[in-house]
């Protein structure tokens, strides 16, 4: 099922997504656009944590989450993979922070996999 039909169901919105789907994160955030943007209208987007496969998915993962006012940390291995194809592996996270949490930034880059990570 899609986050958008189980909220219209009735489960309330949450607070908290891990998306991790082997190279279909840009198309799971498009799909989820009509949650997201009804999230954003409610002021109640979750924090995400997205793995990205590839250099042009963090590239399109990061594009659709910075449009939805998120400011975005990365692993701590993340920037080893930036402009480097051949060695992309391992999956590295990003973390979105939504505009009404931007004050937890700092305890968030406390998570050990995020601390010396960039922001983006």
């Amino acid at each position: 099922r899609s986050i958008t039909s189980l909220v219209q169901s009735g489960q309330p919105f949450p607070t908290f997504l891990k998306i991790d789907v082997e190279g279909a994160e840009g198309l799971v955030l498009e799909g989820a656009a009509p949650f997201l943007s009804d999230a954003m209208r409610r002021n109640a987007l979750p924090t995400m944590i997205v793995s990205v496969h590839n250099e042009p998915l963090y590239l399109r993962c990061l594009e659709l989450l910075k449009a939805l006012g998120y400011r975005v940390l990365g692993s701590n291995r993340l920037s080893d993979f930036l402009g480097r194809a051949d060695k992309w592996v391992g999956d590295p996270d990003l973390l979105a922070v939504p505009r009404q949490r931007h004050h937890e930034l700092s305890r968030m880059r406390s998570i050990p996999w995020f601390t010396a990570g960039p922001e983006l």
